[in-house]
């Protein structure tokens, strides 16, 4: 295995290392507070605050106990808790619940954005539900926090880095064959290297895209492929600009002095 091949390896590991907190953090399990049990749910929906906060509060101690206190079901009694109070106008106490939340989602070494997304998502309804105009600050403060919290930047950047590099070092390898172009120059070694790289940056670019938001799933599909295939022509030109920028090749080397000129 070449140089040129070692380098690409080395960049799916880059991509990896740098994705890897996003790709662990799909596996995550969530359970929001109406999904948690039907009870919960009609309790908070149809029946009395103070039987909620009461269902919500016997929940939470057991599920601290059982669980632990990081457990996906912890969090949504906390959830739950925080909606049944802020029916009973307890804000603070509402509030407090989904400040505790919070602390336990970012204490974890990979965050889970989208659940953190979801409860400060809950916190600015639960200010607004008090006075929009008093919470407008840590109304603006808490939007901020979720528009920084959407790494659709870090996966659309990634998979355009892995993209070009891939169809570069494809062209280098294509142009590098001597003699004129033919369609057996697109042929090289460890090709499926390569398509491999692409296909890798193509889903990346798309998963970003997706995440960017304001994009259908449709469009997010053709748009990632897309960025791919306008790549290899900007690719392909780059590539023989800096071959002929680069390598200058003299045209007297091949001419070596025969045995009989010495004679």
């Amino acid at each position: 295995m070449g140089l040129k091949e070692k380098v690409q390896i080395g960049i799916l590991v880059f991509a990896l290392v740098a994705l890897a907190p996003e790709l662990i953090a799909l596996g995550y399990q969530r359970v929001s507070w109406s999904e948690y049990s039907d009870r919960g749910r009609q309790l908070i929906t149809f029946g009395e605050p103070q039987e909620a906060i009461a269902y919500f509060e016997a929940e939470s101690r057991e599920a601290f106990k059982n669980k632990g206190p990081k457990s996906p079901e912890y969090i949504a009694t906390l959830e739950g808790l925080s909606r049944s109070m802020a029916r009973e106008k307890l804000y603070q106490g509402a509030e407090e619940k989904l400040d505790k939340a919070l602390a336990i989602m970012q204490s974890f070494f990979f965050k889970d954005r989208q659940k953190i997304t979801h409860l400060l998502e809950m916190k600015i309804a639960l200010l607004q539900e008090q006075d929009s105009a008093v919470h407008g600050k840590e109304i603006a403060v808490l939007k901020e926090e979720i528009r920084s919290l959407n790494a659709w930047w870090q996966w659309l950047w990634t998979g355009f880095f892995i993209a070009f590099i891939a169809e570069a070092l494809y062209m280098a390898n294509v142009i590098a064959k001597p003699g004129d172009m033919q369609p057996s120059h697109f042929l090289v070694d460890h090709g499926y290297l390569y398509v491999f790289s692409i296909l890798v940056g193509t889903a990346t670019m798309t998963k970003g895209l997706l995440l960017w938001g304001g994009i259908t799933w449709l469009q997010a599909m053709f748009a990632g492929p897309g960025i791919s295939l306008a790549l290899l022509p900007l690719v392909f030109g780059g590539v023989m600009a800096s071959s002929e920028l680069w390598v200058r090749e003299d045209p007297l080397a091949h001419l070596k002095p025969s045995r009989q000129a010495y004679r």
